[in-house]
């Protein structure tokens, strides 16, 4: 969307669908544009803390912490159909940050998750 805001002339090139498609995106509302920044911001910190549940597993032999990341990633990919169906029968604009709460509180989870294993893993380095 940068890309369009920045050079104009690019929509030009686009198909007429796809033109249409992108007007309506770029006028919507700012408050709008700035969930999806804000959910692949609490996505991040999920990733990361996925990762290291797999990494802290191995490095501190202990197998459960592998199950809690599977569990953890699963739980936050489970709801995805349904809020993909939820938002796309909203007519409601304030929806699209109530859909956000699911990823908003995941990401909470993975960002202190990450905090407290990394704290375990430095704990353990030094033994």
């Amino acid at each position: 969307m940068v890309a369009f805001l920045s050079n104009p002339g690019l929509l030009d090139v686009l198909p007429p669908e796809q033109r249409a498609y992108l007007l309506g995106q770029l006028s919507a509302p700012t408050w709008v544009v700035l969930a999806p920044i804000m959910e692949r911001a609490f996505t991040l910190f999920a990733h990361i803390f996925s990762a290291l549940l797999v990494y802290a597993s191995v490095r501190l032999g202990r197998p459960g912490l592998f199950v809690w990341s599977v569990a953890y990633k699963s739980a936050l990919d489970a709801a995805v159909p349904y809020l993909q169906w939820y938002l796309s029968t909203s007519t409601n604009p304030a929806s699209i940050y109530l859909v956000e709460v699911w990823v908003v509180i995941f990401g909470v989870v993975g960002l202190l998750g990450s905090i407290r294993l990394r704290r375990e893993l430095k704990e353990q380095a030094l033994e």
